[in-house]
């Protein structure tokens, strides 16, 4: 992240607050929503299980190892942007079913 951007989001922490809430309706638990975002914020890699819903993968799971960027909320789902360390490319994952808790 460019230093004066991460400053900036840092002054901002102070005067906005993230906080998911259940009312979203996202069917992801707290703990993943929690967990994901801190990774996205602390820069964390996270070791995942992804069940995949398109490609040549559909339907298998996979141990990931993702380079989280942004979390963000968009029709009813929460969704993960992320470099996926072993092929170097950035994917969105979804976080609901196929998003497993393997979380490290």
């Amino acid at each position: 992240m460019v230093p004066a951007l991460e400053k900036e989001l840092k002054n901002l922490s102070g005067y906005v607050t993230y906080k998911a809430q259940s009312t979203w309706q996202t069917g992801v638990s707290q703990e993943t929503l929690d967990t994901v975002y801190r990774a996205c914020w602390d820069s964390v890699v996270l070791e995942v299980e992804y069940k995949a819903k398109s490609g040549d993968n559909i339907d298998k799971i996979k141990k990931r190892r993702l380079g989280p960027e942004t979390l963000y909320f968009a029709n009813g789902g929460a969704y993960l942007i992320a470099l996926d360390l072993t092929d170097k490319k950035i994917k969105t994952y979804s976080l609901s079913q196929n998003f497993f808790s393997q979380l490290h």
